[in-house]
């Protein structure tokens, strides 16, 4: 039986209230979040922050909720009860159960930076009406609702002159505006900002507050805004903004990001076109807007999904979210047989998904499998594996992808078996690997479903002449295995093994024991490569590649917009699909000599182009339609995954000094 889940609907920036039935809050719209009645309070939290985007190393989060306390038989007002410890947060989720009339439980949540004294929510409700009338004037005002504001206006307070500066900053790019500032040298912790155009007269003056706890205030604006010319701040205001702006950038990508984590940067890039009314353009102070919009994105989904440490807990409620979305296949690895795990949780060991959008697409490509692995570093020095398929114009369809622990014998089995498993049971595939002893143990197990006729196994010739230059250390001879790999024509292969024999016998028995067949295009029998030697790794990983700076949750929704979102004199036969030039047998289309032949005959050359070019199944490998994922707090949970913790970090080998062990203790 499932376990009850509570709704609860999360308040902040808000103010509270008094009526009829007791307390109340008005000012924002709640943020809806379901939390089972087992949740404890370090969990309930950890999901309160990864909602509201708040930062938990600078500030606490103070927790009041509505409680219904009886005042007769068949009346009763609500007053402020607090959140702090996990007898009041399971008192606070038995409120549905035990009172009928409660459907959801209402939350106010105030940051308290840390240091902070914390106020008593009972004590507050005892204040004066003309006391409340002076706090919700102030809260009118406190951090963070400038960035709603469309005008700086006496009283408008800040915790620290930073934010005041950010403030003023922010909302001066917004306008197209340049200012600069000054400290008053007669008055302690008095500050002007001044328009920066000559002739303009808008200033406003800011000053410390002792008696409201040291905020900084307005206390002064000008009596109207900017007289100056409006391309004046357009064009000079990069000048005076410091680093604001990008700050403010991200700030403002990283609310939108909330709501709309799919959004590539050009989508970004005209949204804010849209709302400011201008284009984000290159300047001396930023070379490439592009790449600003993308950082700040990275920086939004690693507040909003957390880094490394967080994304163990949330993947698997974020991979239940893709399930239930978009019908993500997905496979787990943990360790739980560990004797210092409580019960129900788990160490990581890897997690496995692949999209079913790309599985029906690749019906319709190549019948060609590219597969390789990467160290995504960091903390946990985790590894990612990627399993790509090819389409109709030589491009990478992304088929799955595995973050794992380690890559071994064991990762492999299994990542490989999950691909036959759950991606494709097509016979006949083109399987392009690096030569790895690992990858090669797995392929030929008895029973393996990567051995002919199921799939035929080749090697990356890049990888492959890689692995032979750190062993040998001699570029010519390298240069040997890529000829030889890369000709079409026997007499030249056989011709380039020969030369290597000579120069150095123990070079050749090395690549000797490879088959020709798994890395020399001259020993294609059958065309499985379709042309193809290499794996392009910067084309593979790409849709990966800033997965290491925002954490394994926001590394998925980094990728998941683009997966979304995203032809002298030559003899040809045309009976056997061949031309001299190579490139006929090579990409299994006409080549131009093939072309001109069909042309000089009246042939249609679409006969002779392999099906999976075709323009129909190209179009129906991007056809299966993908859905929106949910917003964090409607995640689903995860059905038979244990709540995941970090991974156990191996201690380091013991290190070798001389004929002696020396053990790290």
């Amino acid at each position: 039986m499932a376990e009850t889940e509570v709704v609860l609907l999360c308040y902040w920036n808000c103010r509270i209230k008094h009526g009829p039935d007791g307390v109340y809050f008005e000012g924002s719209t709640p943020k809806e979040m379901r939390v089972k009645k087992k949740t404890d309070f370090s969990s309930f939290l950890d999901e309160l922050y990864l909602i509201t985007g708040f930062d938990k190393q600078k500030s606490n989060l103070e927790i009041v909720y509505r409680c219904p306390v009886a005042q007769s038989p068949n009346r009763f007002r609500y007053e402020l009860c607090p959140v702090t410890c996990d007898g009041h947060l399971e008192t606070m989720l038995e409120l549905p159960s035990k009172h009928p009339s409660v459907n959801s439980v209402e939350l106010l949540l105030e940051l308290k930076p840390i240091g902070d004294p914390v106020e008593n929510p009972r004590k507050r409700q005892k204040k004066t009406q003309q006391e409340e009338v002076k706090d919700e004037d102030q809260a009118g005002a406190v951090s963070g609702l400038w960035l709603e504001d469309d005008a700086m206006r006496v009283g408008l307070c800040f915790k620290d002159m930073e934010e005041m500066k950010k403030a003023v900053a922010w909302w001066s790019i917004k306008k197209q505006k340049t200012y600069m500032v000054r400290r008053e040298i007669e008055k302690k912790d008095v500050y002007v900002f001044e328009c920066a155009s000559l002739g303009c007269k808008w200033s406003i003056s800011a000053a410390r507050m002792e008696e409201k706890d040291g905020v900084f205030e307005i206390t002064k604006c000008s009596s109207g805004p900017h007289t100056c010319d409006h391309e004046y701040g357009r064009r000079y205001w990069p000048e005076f903004r410091g680093d604001f702006d990008v700050k403010g950038l991200e700030y403002e990508i990283e609310r939108l990001v909330k709501v709309h984590p799919l959004l590539s940067t050009a989508e970004l890039a005209k949204w804010w076109k849209e709302k400011y009314g201008y284009e984000l353009i290159d300047t001396d102070q930023v070379d490439d807007v592009e790449e600003v919009l993308q950082r700040a994105k990275e920086k939004a989904l690693k507040r909003v999904y957390g880094g490394w440490d967080e994304s163990f807990s949330l993947m698997p409620k974020l991979m239940s979210a893709l399930q239930s979305s978009n019908g993500v296949v997905v496979d787990w690895q943990y360790d739980d047989s560990l004797p210092d795990h409580p019960p129900g949780h788990a160490s990581f060991r890897g997690v496995f998904w692949a999209f079913p959008q790309s599985i029906k697409g690749f019906e319709h490509c190549r019948p060609v499998i590219v597969v390789d692995s990467k160290d995504l570093g960091g903390k946990y020095k985790m590894k990612l594996m990627v399993a790509c398929g090819v389409n109709a114009v030589n491009e990478y369809l992304p088929l799955a992808f595995a973050v794992t622990k380690e890559v071994t014998v064991d990762s492999w089995r299994w990542f490989l078996g999950k691909i036959r498993e759950k991606v494709t049971q097509r016979k006949g595939l083109y399987l392009r690997t690096s030569p790895h002893p690992d990858i090669v143990a797995v392929v030929n197990e008895p029973e393996s479903q990567w051995q002919e006729p199921w799939a035929y196994h080749r090697f990356c010739l890049d990888h492959l002449s890689s692995q032979f230059h750190g062993v040998f250390k001699d570029d010519k001879l390298r240069n040997l295995v890529d000829k030889a790999g890369s000709t079409i024509k026997k007499e030249e292969f056989d011709s380039y093994m020969k030369e290597m024999k000579e120069k150095n016998l123990e070079a050749w028995e090395w690549l000797d024991k490879y088959p020709p067949q798994q890395w020399a295009l001259s020993h294609d029998v059958g065309r499985r490569r379709y042309g193809s030697l290499t794996i392009n790794t910067i084309a593979l990983f790409a849709v990966c590649e800033r997965f290491p700076k925002v954490g394994m949750a926001g590394g998925v929704m980094l990728q998941f917009g683009p997966i979304m979102n995203d032809l002298s004199c030559e003899i040809v036969q045309l009976n056997d699909l061949t031309c001299t030039c190579g490139e006929f047998q090579r990409s299994n289309t006409p080549c131009v000599h093939a072309l001109a032949v069909c042309d000089k005959l009246k042939i249609n050359p679409l006969q002779y182009v392999d099906d999976c070019y075709s323009v129909e199944r190209y179009h129906k490998t991007y056809a299966a339609k993908f859905n929106d994922v949910p917003e964090v707090s409607a995640w689903p949970e995860a059905t038979g995954v244990p709540r995941l913790l970090l991974p156990v970090i191996e201690p380091p080998p013991a290190k070798a000094s001389g004929k002696y062990i020396v053990l790290a203790l």
